[in-house]
């Protein structure tokens, strides 16, 4: 509604917007060893995310990490996965630890399969962070393993996550990029 001199002239606005994105699958390769000197290594080779299923509380994502067990002579029993999921701003948007037993034989590759979950009561602040950020949003997935090597658990890679991203961007409030 605007006021003028001679009345209030109302002028319907109307705005629409297609937001289009693609945060999922997310496929990298990463190839990062964890060295346990004389019992030889655990290499995680790749890890995959993709949306499984989404209630109005949770969004599940499917994980699956190919591992290759180069170890000597000594069987991997993986029992689980701790995560955490966060944006570039470090706005948490979930975290936890997955039960995955599964044993690998020394010089076997194997994919392990976990499901992790995001808060969706985070939603909110992810959203304050995206445009805050002129509609650009980089997602992080950061894992690493509980497993039992030798009768002794231990978490690899807890010290330096794996890490996967997604980067998600919107144009919605039509931002101009500087030349």
């Amino acid at each position: 509604m605007f006021e003028t001199p001679i009345g209030d002239v109302r002028v319907p606005v109307k705005y629409t917007a297609t937001i289009k994105t693609n945060i999922f699958p997310i496929e990298q390769e990463l190839n990062r060893e964890y060295d346990l000197a004389l019992l030889g290594k655990v290499i995680v080779r790749n890890i995959k995310v993709e949306l499984n299923n989404i209630t109005p509380y949770e969004t599940y994502l499917k994980i699956s990490i190919t591992i290759k067990n180069d170890l000597r002579m000594v069987p991997l029993y993986t029992k689980g996965l701790i995560f955490r999921i966060r944006t570039q701003g470090m706005t948490i948007l979930g975290t936890g630890e997955q039960e995955g037993v599964k044993v690998i034989a020394p010089g076997e590759t194997d994919i392990i399969v976990f499901t992790i979950i995001i808060n969706n009561t985070k939603i909110p602040m992810l959203w304050y962070e995206h445009i805050k950020n002129k509609e650009k949003t980089t997602i992080y997935i950061e894992t690493w393993l509980k497993v039992e090597i030798t009768g002794t658990t231990t978490e690899l890679f807890k010290e330096s996550p794996l890490r996967v991203s997604t980067e998600f961007k919107t144009n919605i409030f039509k931002y101009k990029e500087n030349a």
